[in-house]
């Protein structure tokens, strides 16, 4: 529980340092389509650029056969190296090469872009969800940023009516009847989701559902590495299995030079080909360096730590929202979530009334994105707003 406490208060440091930004999701979020996969796209040009316009592999080639070193050094490109550890003979058979085969190296830019897409992918989710919704977030957020903006002193309307003009759309969208989100003549018009149409918990179900993608995709991503960029070579059966990982912290502690390899991103590799002259089949191996590998290996290290990382606060953010839920489901909690925003006192029975009726999931959630997208405040002004509102109306009637 203080764990989680920790964690929101965190977030409200970010806020005051100008982190958050005007977008229709939180922090948490960002860091996976946005930041993640913008590091992915980089990391995709770096390698596109070093595989176009450096060279991409070196091979040393016999004395007899050296004119054709370019068509060599493009043939053990493009037919993939493999790999044979310090102290062990090189495969005697084809199907011991084809185990030992070596085959992103030449893929790496497509499969850095392929893994940035699939972080993008819960984002599109969320983006698809909220244009089926029955609030326009979008101008929602965009009130309430201009509620703190300051007033364009050109303009004939003076600072406090611009802000009434603001808390007005906020409280239409809000409270006004025209705009709750589920009425029986809607729901038959539209036919919106079952759960926005019975429970008001539209955002709440499938925010969710979109950070268990965001998840997903993270436990998939790590899986992935382990997969195509394994450990583990099917060729030497015999020399014991280590993670990358334990093979990049050995290599570190013993602080000899970069070329000492690992099985995950070997620099030193083997390539054999067939050269035909006067009528007759020659056949080759020559050793061949991979210069890509020695960044990518450190470029792998990080995202692995990075994508376990961000798992974890995905993980714990779930579990927060979790938290929420079942807390929310209280009456009393919602009660005092409601009187923590008001700085005016009011009428016992009339907040009561507010939470009953108007405090629903959706609403919840939506002053959750505008205290941590914008303000605080946001959640403050528009209750009081609505208060004020219902108190002119009394004294109209």
């Amino acid at each position: 529980m203080e764990f989680l406490k920790i964690i929101d208060k965190f977030s409200g440091t970010l806020s005051f340092a100008n982190v958050r930004s005007l977008t229709d999701d939180f922090l948490i979020d960002r860091l996976n389509y946005r930041y993640t996969s913008s590091l992915l796209g980089v990391f995709a040009f770096i390698c596109a650029v070093r595989t176009s316009y450096t060279v991409p592999i070196i091979c040393w080639i016999p004395a007899q056969i050296r004119r054709y070193e370019k068509a060599i050094t493009a043939y053990c490109y493009a037919n993939n190296t493999y790999y044979v550890p310090d102290g062990q003979h090189a495969p005697r058979t084809a199907n011991e090469r084809y185990q030992a085969l070596i085959f992103y190296y030449q893929w790496l830019p497509w499969i850095f872009g392929l893994q940035a897409i699939f972080f993008y992918l819960p984002k599109l989710f969320w983006q698809f969800s909220l244009h089926n919704s029955d609030y326009n977030v979008s101008g929602i957020l965009k009130a309430a940023h201009k509620l703190y903006l300051l007033p364009d002193f050109s303009k004939k309307k003076s600072p406090t009516k611009l802000q009434e003009q603001q808390l007005n759309y906020l409280h239409s969208h809000f409270f006004s009847k025209n705009f709750i989100p589920v009425t029986p003549t809607t729901t038959t018009k539209h036919r919106k989701r079952l759960l926005q149409r019975r429970h008001y918990c539209y955002f709440f179900v499938l925010y969710l559902v979109t950070k268990f993608l965001y998840l997903a995709n993270l436990c998939g991503q790590i899986l992935f590495i382990h997969l195509i960029i394994g450990s583990k070579n099917k060729a030497y059966p015999n020399i014991k299995s280590k993670h990358f990982l334990t093979e990049f912290n050995q290599k570190l502690q013993s602080g000899i030079s970069e070329l000492i390899d690992t099985s995950s991103f070997p620099k030193r590799t083997l390539c054999d080909f067939t050269f035909r002259e006067l009528a007759s089949n020659h056949y080759y191996t020559v050793e061949c360096i991979l210069p890509l590998n020695i960044i990518v290996e450190k470029l792998y290290v990080f995202l692995y730590i990075w994508f376990i990382l961000l798992a974890f606060l995905i993980l714990v953010d779930i579990v927060q929202w979790l938290f929420r839920l079942i807390r929310f489901l209280s009456e009393s909690s919602r009660l005092k979530y409601i009187q923590h925003h008001l700085i005016d006192q009011h009428d016992p029975n009339q907040v009561q009334t507010f939470v009953q009726q108007h405090l629903n999931w959706d609403t919840y959630f939506l002053f959750k994105l505008l205290s941590k997208n914008i303000s605080t405040y946001v959640i403050v002004d528009i209750l009081e707003y609505y208060f004020k509102t219902q108190k002119n109306k009394k004294k109209d009637n």
